[in-house]
């Protein structure tokens, strides 16, 4: 196997560039032949070129030569769909999920990607859009002046949507600098209105239709797994012309998306409060109360041994104090500081 580096046999290895150290790294991990190679990010911070000898040179490895399997961690989603014949997707120190990329897509993608991209209206037919409407081309329109002319087009509603984070941003930030052209806004105005007809038609017939990315005449649609993605190519196919497509793509959801719906998954989790506690003074002590039923023990155990105040910190309950659970959505600590699940909702009815 040839790593291309007897051109550096006479410099010192402090010298190498980032990508030469990391071939370096790799001949040295190979010397033996050993059964198992560990790689962490074998191609991070390397340029496309070089990016892509390393992958060949691991498929070599696995793949052709057969005498070592090849282990390794990476934040490239597109690396580990090049390189690995199985894939694990780690969150947080937790493995979610493991198979191959086929396997993970038809498990965890939620359906099919489809990517359109409409026909970008001609500068006549704008022209002609706007005078039909007794405007003349050339002209600049204020904030007020751009509420009637949508009012002319029967697009009131795409008024709201000129805001920083609106699907009229664009223009939004054109009037910020003064005024906007007609001819800008007429184009901006058919290409949604143009969107708004695909959405309807999508939604039509193929339902579980979710937009994902809208960014000008480019539209992002997740499709439900259920439909075949032959209807789908059929339909969209016999209906090009009539929607204004340009050009269109159905696919899998990729590895790296479902990567981030995983991390995504994970931050929200931990945003969630674990536990809610209400605390009310009684005058009665704990062992005058009726006993508590045998599947709530584990938990009135590790609430009774120690709790935590509005302040944050830990308190040893007294004797006289009454506590309700309000709800426990996912765990809590026992008083050896184990974490313990649970999926349960506990009442008023027993007085702990």
């Amino acid at each position: 196997m040839n790593l291309h580096l007897s051109q550096y046999a006479n410099v010192v290895s402090g010298a190498y560039s980032g990508g030469t150290k990391r071939k370096l790294v790799m001949a040295i991990a190979l010397i033996g032949n050993p059964s198992v190679v560990f790689l962490d990010e074998p191609s991070t911070g390397m340029d496309p070129e070089i990016r892509r000898f390393m992958w060949d040179v691991i498929s070599q490895i696995s793949k052709e030569r057969k005498k070592s399997s090849v282990i390794l961690t990476t934040h490239s989603m597109d690396e580990a769909e090049a390189l690995a014949t199985k894939i694990g997707i780690m969150v947080d120190g937790s493995l979610k999920c493991l198979g191959s990329a086929q396997h993970i897509k038809a498990k965890y993608g939620g359906g099919y990607e489809l990517e359109i991209k409409l026909n970008i209206t001609s500068k006549d037919q704008i022209q002609e859009r706007i005078k039909a409407l007794g405007y003349n081309s050339g002209t600049f329109l204020t904030r007020s002046q751009i509420e009637k002319f949508l009012k002319d087009c029967d697009a009131s509603s795409l008024y709201e949507e000129i805001t920083e984070k609106g699907i009229g941003s664009a223009i939004f930030m054109e009037l910020k600098r003064g005024k906007v052209g007609i001819e800008f806004l007429m184009d901006w105005l058919l290409i949604e209105k143009n969107g708004e007809k695909l959405k309807k038609f999508l939604k039509d017939n193929f339902k579980d239709t979710v937009l994902i990315e809208h960014f000008q005449s480019f539209y992002r649609f997740n499709i439900s797994s259920n439909i075949c993605i032959g209807h789908v190519f059929g339909t969209i196919e016999d209906n090009k012309m009539e929607l204004d497509i340009m050009q269109y793509s159905v696919r899998q959801s990729s590895i790296e998306q479902i990567f981030n719906m995983f991390a995504t998954n994970q931050m929200k989790a931990r945003s969630e409060p674990e536990f809610e506690l209400e605390v009310k003074n009684i005058e009665q002590p704990i062992q005058d109360h009726p006993p508590v039923p045998t599947k709530h023990k584990m938990f009135t155990k590790s609430i009774i041994d120690r709790s935590i105040d509005s302040e944050g910190k830990q308190n040893d309950f007294h004797p006289h104090v009454h506590v309700v659970a309000k709800s426990i959505n996912d765990r809590t600590i026992d008083s050896e500081g184990k974490k313990n699940d649970f999926h349960l909702e506990i009442q008023s009815k027993y007085d702990i």
